[in-house]
């Protein structure tokens, strides 16, 4: 009976150490909308499993407790206490293991303070940017792209989907899961699509540093590129220039605050209130 108690103690304390850590990393967006019906089910079935067997157990743990407290055994109980903390950290940790994302835990762990007085800039901050401009890029490939765009605690992007030249599909990466969603349609103009070899991570840290000099971060709503018409703009001659460039874009919440800046100098070319 001690070592069915003992197995049986391990593997709720493990069990539940991993349900609260994809519970988490689940709110995060670390796993993909199909695994919340599978966690729901999971985790019921599980505590079904678990109280069922609970009964069995939890009076001859009491009485291990009482006969540890009366001879005294401090090290034994001291064992007791921190090892299910340790089953229950790694079990906790699992979910963020296996979904490669223990370093947006270590990132969430770190903005907590910044987070609790509404201060975390998330992906605006630059190590942070850097680290989601990486993980576009490598999704992304050699692909086309028709919009990157970088919010706070996600990346949004329409490329090209695998295999389909000139079809985009749109795909949201948060931390290192990419979830592709929707059905496949052509770009509103072949000339509007561009490549990563075209976007420089030197040009977006640029504008991120030129717009934290004039405005708070944490009223950005994203950052942006794309390759548009610059309206209202034209040739020496006066003839409208409506040949297309591709642009850094800076919207603040709200939407009626825009920045524009030249993806290729990091010059502010617009300064935008709606």
């Amino acid at each position: 009976m001690g070592i069915e108690r003992f197995l049986y103690k391990v593997s709720a304390t493990f069990c539940l150490g991993v349900a609260i850590g994809c519970f988490f990393a689940m709110i995060s967006g670390y796993f993909s909308v199909w695994f919340i019906p599978v966690f729901l089910l999971g985790s019921i079935l599980a505590g079904f499993v678990f109280l069922s067997l609970g009964g069995k157990f939890l009076d001859g743990e009491k009485q291990v407790w009482r006969l540890n407290d009366k001879r005294g055994n401090k090290f034994k109980t001291v064992i007791y206490s921190i090892f299910p903390l340790l089953l229950l950290t790694g079990g906790f940790l699992l979910p963020y293991k296996i979904t490669g994302n223990l370093d947006g835990l270590y990132s969430t762990v770190r903005h907590l303070p910044k987070t609790l007085i509404g201060q975390n800039i998330g992906n605006f901050e630059l190590p942070e940017f850097e680290r989601a401009y990486n993980r576009a890029a490598k999704f992304i490939g050699d692909r086309k792209v028709e919009t990157l765009i970088f919010y706070k605690s996600f990346t949004h992007i329409s490329a090209e989907a695998p295999g389909k030249n000139g079809k985009l599909r749109m795909t949201d990466i948060k931390g290192n899961n990419a979830s592709s969603f929707g059905s496949v349609y052509d770009p509103s103009d072949a000339n509007t699509l561009f490549t990563m070899q075209e976007v420089f991570l030197p040009m977006f840290k640029k504008v991120i540093a030129d717009v934290a000099r004039k405005y708070k971060l944490r009223k950005v709503m994203y950052v942006g590129i794309s390759r548009d018409i610059r309206w209202g703009r034209s040739y020496p001659d006066g003839s409208p220039d409506h040949s297309r460039h591709l642009d850094i874009r800076v919207v603040f919440n709200g939407g009626d605050h825009t920045l524009k800046y030249d993806a290729k100098t990091g010059v502010c070319i617009e300064d935008r209130r709606y």
